[in-house]
Order: C-alpha cells, then sequence, then structure tokens
C-alpha cells in the first residue's frame, strides 16, 4: 500500500489555458513529461496530455500555433489529497484524469 504522496512528482509544470497547443507541447518536451496541468489563478482548471495532442491533431483543421489548450484539455481536473492511498484515488470506472494538488481532495 502507497499514499499518493510517495509517487506523485512535487513540482507541477503548468501552463495558463489560454496557452497554445505548441507552446504546452513545448513545455512538455523541454520537461521530459507527457501532462502539463492548465492553471488559473493557481487553480488547475484542466490537464493537457499527450492523448489531448493525439485527439487535436485526428480533428485537423487548425495547428497548435492556432488552437489554445483550453480547447483541447481535460476539464474539470479533479485533484487528490496527498496522503490518500493509491487504490483510493483510483476509480477504474471513471475516464477522468487526476492530479495531486498537495491539498486537500476537491474538484
Amino acid at each position: 500500500r502507497k499514499r499518493i504522496k510517495e509517487i506523485f512528482t512535487p513540482k507541477i509544470i503548468s501552463v495558463p489555458p489560454t496557452a497554445t497547443v505548441h507552446e504546452a507541447t513545448q513545455v512538455m518536451r523541454e520537461n521530459h513529461i507527457s501532462c502539463v496541468v492548465a492553471v488559473m489563478q493557481n487553480n488547475p482548471v484542466g490537464i493537457f496530455t499527450e492523448r489531448n495532442i493525439v485527439r487535436h491533431v485526428a480533428r485537423g483543421g487548425r495547428t497548435p500555433a492556432d488552437c489554445q489548450v483550453r480547447e483541447v484539455m481535460t476539464s474539470p481536473v479533479l485533484t487528490v489529497n496527498q496522503n490518500m492511498y493509491v487504490y483510493e484515488a483510483f476509480n477504474p470506472g471513471q475516464d477522468e484524469q487526476r492530479a495531486s494538488s498537495g491539498r486537500s481532495g476537491r474538484q
């Protein structure tokens, strides 16, 4: 049994939801990560993942330079308390992205 705080990355890499897909992808590449949290006024408002990039590209039409993260991110982001056990935070019946905020869990 492990708690979230034992496995999560304490440094959360974030971008504003108004960042372009291109800018967010650059941040992910530079930090060797597969996702960034979209943050507005110190609150997570969405999560932008490699999966979101694939869906964006598959949709076609707009380029990564003219599409904002908020248009393709997964939202809302559910946060979990870092003292929760991993099995408590994981619910296999849901298709939601979760992030650890280091605070008590909230939506």
